[in-house]
């Protein structure tokens, strides 16, 4: 009777949690969808970090290479900017570890110009070693 219990509360326990994150992924499609109209409503040319700052925030558990997608468009407008280095991994205390993973991050996404570009430069702007920091 005990174990009958027990699995009856997990079953809910579980069924709970995928309701509530059905509900959320609910709820980040519906923030994306409202800010990537914002960013269509933008006059042409011109660039908000908070729009393109948030979608990167929401896009990151879904579509990563979206969310690298508004850091590139980020840096091309605000180059080097130490939120984003933040974000990246950049400002680590392990710097080895800081280093490998903008290192990771600028191979990753190659093809996102001034996200790799920032990413080689804060990494070798870590590197204390001068010799490695060239290469």
């Amino acid at each position: 009777m005990k174990l009958r219990t027990i699995i009856g509360v997990l079953v809910c326990i579980t069924s709970a949690n995928a309701v509530a994150q059905q509900t959320n992924e609910k709820e980040t499609q519906a923030k994306i969808a409202e800010f990537e109209k914002k960013l269509l409503d933008l006059p042409s040319g011109s660039f908000d970090f908070g729009i393109h700052n948030e979608l990167r925030d929401l896009y990151l558990p879904i579509d990563p290479a979206k969310s690298m997608m508004h850091v590139d468009i980020i840096l091309k407008h605000q180059r080097l900017h130490g939120y984003m280095k933040q974000v990246l991994g950049g400002n680590d205390a392990d710097k080895p570890k800081a280093i490998a993973t903008l290192i990771q991050t600028a191979k990753a996404y190659r093809k996102l110009p001034n996200l790799a570009a920032a990413c080689w430069i804060w990494a070798a702007d870590l590197e204390s070693n001068s010799a490695k920091a060239a290469n």
